[in-house]
């Protein structure tokens, strides 16, 4: 059975600021107890929010929305948008261990960015002289942010633009997949992508060798105190839970509200960072590209206006 489904403003935004907190506390644990090879962890999160979310769908409709003779289309659809998100996830989890933890969210945030530079290109969305000049500061602040030397980028801000680049492109077909699925359902496709992905890459360290892209094949690690795996498990249940809270967002109110929101991310993770887990503040040349790409995104993501998404995916929705 479907429901309609009328703009909420209100719920909305409280969805996507709860999402930015789950997410908060789950790259906190992420970063401070866990002592894995990131593949390692995003391979635990995902198989266990796998369980978490399929007894969650056993008490909910999860059939798609859409007719018979598009199913075929919408299953290559989330198929493609998980081995995407699967590539976005292996960076970002690797970023976030390897480097302060706001740099990482601005990468991971900065997708926004390239989905509309994307959609410009490629698809002939129109976009204002406003939006072509936010996207141009946002993209002079990942400069600053990847090289603030000038001189050359390390791996850990290449990894982080492949977080940036392929969390755009999830994002798109996102865009679609919302009118056939419901959020419990692209979330998880979403985790088995990270499951199967994260596992064949865990097998794959142990035949090939290849540390430039070292944040994809990592060895196993068994961890060595019990109290990791109540970590993993929290970690799994955040991340699952911020996944349904985030999609559910975009689901009630319009994408530029909860885009706009969701960069709140960025100043409470600068604060949890520097003053909770002892990040150095960032040099002034990364700081101004912080602010760069997080005012144009706001930018970009509040003057976006997709109607026909909205009409199409607002109109009917799964009560999931």
């Amino acid at each position: 059975m479907f429901k309609k489904i009328e703009f909420d403003f209100n719920i909305g935004v409280y969805y996507a600021i709860l999402s930015i907190v789950l997410y908060t506390m789950r790259d906190v644990l992420i970063k401070s107890y866990i002592s894995l090879p990131s593949i390692e962890i995003l391979f635990f999160s995902s198989i266990l929010g796998i369980i978490l979310i399929f007894l969650s769908l056993k008490h909910t409709s999860s059939s798609s929305i859409c007719k018979k003779e598009y199913r075929n289309k919408a299953r290559k659809m989330l198929v493609f948008r998980g081995v995407m998100g699967f590539l976005s996830s292996a960076a970002f989890f690797y970023c976030i261990t390897h480097t302060t933890f706001v740099n990482t969210i601005v990468f991971m945030q900065s997708s926004a960015l390239f989905a509309s530079l994307f959609m410009f290109i490629l698809f002939r969305e129109k976009l204002s002289l406003i939006q072509i000049a936010a996207i141009f500061v946002g993209l002079v602040g990942i400069i600053m942010i990847v090289s603030p030397s000038g001189i050359s980028v390390d791996k850990v801000s290449w990894v982080g633009l492949i977080c940036s680049i392929t969390g755009a492109i999830a994002f798109m077909s996102v865009r679609e997949l919302r009118k056939y699925y419901g959020a419990r359902t692209i979330v998880l496709a979403f985790l088995v992508a990270n499951t199967i992905g994260s596992g064949f890459c865990i097998i794959m360290a142990y035949i090939v060798d290849i540390p430039s892209i070292d944040f994809l094949f990592q060895k196993f690690v068994m961890p060595e105190i019990s109290l990791i795996y109540i970590y993993l498990l929290l970690i799994a249940f955040l991340n699952a839970l911020s996944q349904i809270y985030k999609t559910k967002a975009f689901a009630v109110a319009k994408v530029g509200v909860v885009g706009v929101v969701s960069y709140l991310r960025v100043p409470m993770t600068l604060f949890v960072g520097v003053f909770l887990l002892g990040d150095d503040w960032p040099v002034s040349t990364v700081f101004i590209g912080i602010l760069f790409v997080t005012i144009s995104c706001v930018m970009v993501s509040y003057m976006s206006e997709d109607d026909k998404i909205d009409k199409v995916f607002r109109k009917y929705e799964r009560s999931d």
